[in-house]
């Protein structure tokens, strides 16, 4: 399974694993503490409280610069091997649950990012560059992965 990150109210990134506890989204990080204390009742440290619209999953594939690609990256792409640098693309990074797969949407564009995209290069994310978006249709990738964890 791979990570997650999430930006605290405080606006730092942290990095783990994604919980949803009540109406809390959380994220484990590597110093994550459980402790069993009776039967029913577990004692947790390490959660760390995130903002929902900013969680994502960690894609699974870097761009050009070797700089890992998550849901919600806002990239830079070339459709296709061959084509050229006039078709460049800007598009969101989302989970398509029809898929099952992490894809990129633009304007003109839905496709799988790792198998399609050439020439990847990260721009920004949706949290912290949402102006980046302002030249890409996002219908149904708005959400990132985010409606499903709500």
């Amino acid at each position: 399974m791979r990570p997650y990150r999430g930006k605290t109210k405080d606006g730092e990134w942290v990095y783990g694993w994604y919980i949803k506890l009540g109406g809390h989204h959380l994220i484990a990080d590597e110093t994550v503490d459980w402790d069993y204390i009776e039967e029913g009742v577990v004692e947790i440290e390490g959660l760390i409280e995130v903002l929902l619209d900013s969680v994502a999953q960690q894609v699974g594939f870097k761009d050009k610069a070797g700089k890992e690609i998550w849901e919600n990256s806002i990239i830079s792409f070339i459709p296709a091997e061959g084509l050229g640098p006039e078709l460049r693309q800007i598009a969101i990074v989302y989970y398509c649950t029809k898929r099952g797969a992490f894809c990129a949407k633009s304007n003109a564009w839905d496709m799988h990012v790792q198998f399609s995209c050439t020439d990847v290069e990260i721009l920004g994310n949706k949290t912290d560059n949402p102006e980046l978006l302002q030249d890409t249709t996002t219908d149904g990738a708005s959400n990132g992965g985010a409606s499903a964890r709500q």
